[in-house]
């Protein structure tokens, strides 16, 4: 039976299960794991150390994880994405999986939804109906910024690499963004902007 469910809604108390897609995506401190490096403590049931995980890992929660990405077919690990954001951006991370990872139809229509619940919650914040907020939107483009990041960039650390990961990983930083145009959802209701990041090899 296909699944019909909504793929953004609220849920919580979920699990990371088998899923290990942030445990490549992201960087770990207490490991010296720089981004886009694979972990060594992947095991085939997932993460090997879950119990006693470093604390930069129990305080990361994807989007799916927190529950904004409803159906079990657009976790991290089967989506090929991972969606996140900062706490002091408004702006939608997505970082690739792999370097199989394709930017598709499937993957565009769960960012929009994601940008289109963000512009709600603003709306409700802000106790502004949400169809001024569109009317508007021009106001908020942050909201409405995707930053895409390649496989394999090589993104600032604030902490250095450690064996068995390449150390220098830890010298190369991100320095620029490139614009890459505006896409528009199904109906063209709703256009958001997107940012692919680009490497540097200077030093820091």
């Amino acid at each position: 039976m296909a699944d019909n469910s909504p793929p953004v809604i609220s849920e919580s108390n979920r699990e990371c299960g088998e899923c290990t897609a942030c445990c490549t995506t992201h960087g770990v401190a207490e490991l010296g794991k720089p981004f886009f490096a694979v972990c060594e403590h992947i095991c085939g049931q997932g993460c090997g150390i879950y119990a006693s995980r470093p604390q930069t890992c129990r305080d990361f929660k994807c989007f799916w994880l927190h529950g904004f990405i409803a159906s079990p077919r657009y976790r991290p690990d089967k989506l090929g994405w991972v969606f996140t954001a900062d706490e002091t951006s408004k702006v939608l991370k997505a970082f690739p999986v792999s370097d199989e990872s394709v930017w598709d139809d499937k993957v565009r229509r769960v960012c929009l939804q994601l940008l289109d619940r963000r512009l709600q919650r603003t709306a409700e914040l802000s106790e502004m109906p949400i169809e001024v907020l569109r009317l508007n939107i021009q106001q908020y483009t942050e909201l409405m910024m995707v930053q895409i990041y390649p496989y394999g960039s090589h993104i600032r650390l604030s902490f250095p690499t450690i064996a068995p990961y390449p150390v220098s990983a830890a010298t190369r930083v991100r320095v620029e963004s490139n614009f890459v145009g505006k896409a528009v959802d199904i109906d063209g209701s709703t256009i958001y902007e997107m940012w692919f990041h680009s490497d540097s090899e200077h030093a820091t």
